[in-house]
């Protein structure tokens, strides 16, 4: 856990600008800001969804 904490803070801080706008989309935009991190959501979800696909397809014991 400590790990995945670390690589989120280094990635979040690749995008500093992006993190101190966030209290004024928080109150100013705060359906752009939910559409944005369910778009994101859902892209993540999507990619783990082929990952898993790719992995079943590549179990021993998934071939006839």
């Amino acid at each position: 856990m400590a790990g995945n904490l670390h690589r989120i803070r280094l990635f979040r801080a690749k995008f500093r600008e992006f993190q101190a706008l966030i209290p004024s989309l928080v109150e100013g935009m705060p359906r752009l800001l939910a559409k944005l991190y369910s778009d994101c959501q859902q892209f993540a979800e999507s990619e783990i969804k082929v990952l898993l696909d790719k992995f079943d397809e590549n179990r021993p014991d998934s071939r006839d």
